[in-house]
């Protein structure tokens, strides 16, 4: 569905060409991220600056064309005259409609900062004024769409980007490879989206900020489309199943063995023998017994996995990611081995689990008395301590309105343990079944026939807690890929970065004037900037000069991108991600 470019308003825009001063000639305005007060990311300083070549190709030029310029004037006239003046209750007057269909074009200046650039808050992403004085209405007019086309491209390739920022701390700290950290946030949003047009905007901005991982095909689309990527390589995919197709398989198989556990067996090794004998797939595995399929049917299928030419992708779909992949311990547990306490035996292992055992469970409610037990991994091996007590019963007294139960004695033991899946989560059980190798800075990394992804509510917090997690038990990053979803990407609004388009600058009758807004009620997030603007690069970041002369304004990093109708300055995606990598 498209409506007509001239209606891509808010109404009220309609009768502000009568209510600017008399005799205005320019309206010059910017449009601008000015706070982090309800980002989406902890200590965000600014946002990364996607989409508007897509909307001047788009919007600008091939929607005007189409929908006004290029249809009959009396239609397109006509049809805004009826709209308005029904809305209203009164005739209008669209003579300045006329005459923009006359004219043929967009008479407007837009001056941007390049895609891809990392730009702090309250410091433009573009400026545009009119370029023909009798035109002065049209800068704001399409102040609504502006705003609704690029807050939303520039707020998703700022989320992607912290995810980028994070798998890139994590690489650093753990020794993995970076080439696969444009693999790790893979898209997994479309059908969250709001409509189609948004799912696949959303999705080019993670490409454009260097996301090679992408279920949201149309983003591709834009990239070939609209910034001229033909040739080198956009985003991709692997073949993957989804529950339908392991429970038609599984169900059919039932029929004639009567065993699930034998079924679902069969459904892997068929996907992985005969449907994809070689190259990456992804099965999801938790359509019924998730860690049946880790304890009992991946060890059956070792030998044909290690023997394929490709990856086995194990995909959990259900519940707490950081528990899945890390492992849960549902009480106190301690790794000797990767918390950077060196220790030589395992007596002083107990002597430290006796600490920290004592530490929490000296008193308690006379009707909790229990014994106390915890795990702890010393040299690769796990234990469980148990802590045999006796409790001195304390009465109530003046000071104390009930009994308290007081540890008054305790054994220690401990014994060898086999811990379960669960316990150990996803990405240890897969070493522990298929190896793999140790990097140079000790971390391991599974073999390359095995891995993991995991795509249902992966947030930025979630993200960081599996990675540290990971971290922790001695995993590098690069083990798994995470599926960024709907939820990161349009769980969010126009405040997430409070952007704003506002004008700063008029002209009426020859004389210029410094216009700006400064509301006593609010808290000066809303205060705009004055008059004319320029923005340099000092020191590697961007800031902004106001009240500029207009010699000024025509220098600084802010350049030429639209004019009369024209786009006149391109970016291809390689020219964006390589932008984007300057920041990281």
């Amino acid at each position: 569905m498209r409506n007509s470019a001239i209606n891509q308003i808010d109404f009220y825009k309609t009768g502000h060409i009568q209510q600017y001063p008399t005799n205005t000639e320019y309206v010059y305005s910017n449009f601008t991220a000015r706070s982090n007060n309800k980002s989406n990311i902890e200590n965000s300083k600014g946002v990364v600056f996607i989409g508007l070549q897509l909307f001047i190709k788009d919007y600008l030029i091939d929607e005007w064309n189409n929908t006004f310029f290029e249809m009959d004037k009396s239609f397109v006239v006509d049809k805004y005259q009826r709209q308005i003046s029904n809305a209203l209750g009164y005739t209008v007057d669209v003579s300045h409609i006329a005459d923009l269909h006359d004219l043929g074009y967009l008479p407007i200046h837009i001056k941007a900062l390049p895609e891809g650039s990392f730009v702090p808050y309250k410091i433009p992403l573009l400026t545009i004024v009119n370029t023909l004085p009798e035109f002065y209405w049209l800068p704001n007019y399409l102040e609504s769409v502006i705003s609704n086309e690029l807050w939303p491209m520039t707020t998703s390739a700022t989320t992607y980007f912290e995810y980028l920022k994070t798998f890139h701390l994590y690489a650093d700290l753990t020794g993995a490879d970076k080439n696969f950290i444009p693999f790790q946030a893979h898209d997994f949003s479309f059908r969250g989206m709001f409509g189609r047009d948004a799912a696949a905007k959303s999705a080019f901005a993670a490409i454009a900020c260097g996301s090679m991982g992408t279920d949201s095909l149309p983003g591709i689309d834009i990239a070939e489309t609209y910034y001229n990527a033909t040739e080198e390589f956009i985003a991709g995919s692997v073949n993957a199943t989804e529950h339908s197709v392991m429970s038609s398989n599984i169900e059919l198989l039932i029929d004639d063995i009567t065993d699930r556990s034998q079924a679902e067996f069969d459904t892997f090794k068929r996907l992985i023998v005969d449907v994809y004998p070689t190259g990456n797939i992804s099965i999801v595995s938790d359509t019924f017994d998730f860690w049946n399929v880790v304890s009992n049917i991946l060890p059956g299928l070792k030998s044909i996995i290690m023997e394929r030419d490709g990856k086995v992708i194990i995909r959990p779909d259900s519940g707490d990611p950081v528990d899945i992949l890390c492992g849960k311990w549902n009480h106190m547990f301690h790794d000797f081995d990767t918390n950077g306490c060196i220790l030589n035996n395992i007596e002083e292992c107990l002597r430290k689990m006796q600490n920290m055992m004592l530490s929490w469970n000296t008193t308690c409610d006379p009707k909790d008395i229990q014994d106390i037990f915890a795990y702890f991994k010393f040299k690769n091996k796990y234990y469980k301590v148990d802590m045999l007590c006796e409790w001195k019963i304390l009465a109530a007294n003046e000071d104390r309105k009930s009994d308290i139960a007081r540890l008054d004695n305790f054994k220690l033991t401990h014994r060898a343990i086999t811990p379960t899946p669960q316990q150990l989560g996803l990405i240890e059980s897969l070493w522990n079944i298929f190896g793999g190798k140790v990097n140079d800075k000790g971390f391991k990394t599974l073999d390359s026939h095995i891995g993991a992804i995991y795509g249902d509510s992966i947030t930025l917090d979630r993200q960081k807690q599996i990675l540290h997690g990971l971290k922790l038990k001695g995993f590098a990053s690069d083990n798994v890929v995470l599926g960024v979803g709907s939820f990161s990407y349009q769980y969010i609004t126009r405040d997430t970065h409070g952007f704003a388009m506002k004008a700063t600058s008029i002209v009426v009758d020859g004389k210029r004037y410094d216009i700006f807004k400064d509301p006593k009620t609010d808290s000066g997030t809303k205060k705009s900037a004055r008059g004319l603007l320029m923005v340099s690069h000092i020191n590697g970041k961007y800031e902004l000069k106001d009240q500029c002369t207009e010699r000024e304004e025509k220098h600084g990093c802010l350049e030429t991108v639209y004019l009369d109708g024209c786009i006149s300055k391109e970016y291809t995606l390689k020219d964006i991600r390589d932008r984007v990598k300057l920041y990281l």
